[in-house]
């Protein structure tokens, strides 16, 4: 296996930094938008942002056609879009809002990067000319 087989696609490492930004935020976001009182919004934020950020260091540390792991992320991220709706803070705007931007960057990263993917790329089926 030479190093362009083990080395990290370029979108994939790319979506990792945004990902990592994400997960950060999420980590600190309850202290800094003032609703670390609130014990079940703070912890899913910060919850799922540190997972985020675990399933991105395995990505990147080994597990770079392990495509399955970006669809992963993205299932965490649609869970903390919808999260705020689900434990009942729908009506606090900064929770909300913070939640489902975060979520949706995680989310859309995460499938950017599934779809650069090398063995995803490089398998899938082409049209042949006779």
């Amino acid at each position: 296996m030479d190093w362009q087989e083990t080395a990290v696609p370029p979108r994939v490492k790319t979506a990792a930094i945004v990902i990592i930004v994400a997960s950060v935020w999420a980590f600190i976001s309850p202290f800094a938008l003032h609703y670390n009182h609130i014990p079940h919004a703070m912890w899913s934020t910060m919850g799922i942002g540190m997972v985020s950020a675990f399933i991105v260091g395995l990505r990147v540390s080994g597990a770079q056609q392990a495509g399955w792991m970006s669809l992963l992320n993205a299932l965490f991220g649609i869970l903390l879009i919808i999260a705020p709706f689900v434990r009942g803070d729908a009506s606090r705007l900064n929770i909300v809002i913070n939640d489902v931007v975060i979520g949706a960057i995680i989310t859309a990263f995460a499938i950017w990067a599934f779809t650069g993917t090398r063995s995803l790329v490089s398998h899938a089926p082409t049209a042949h000319h006779a």
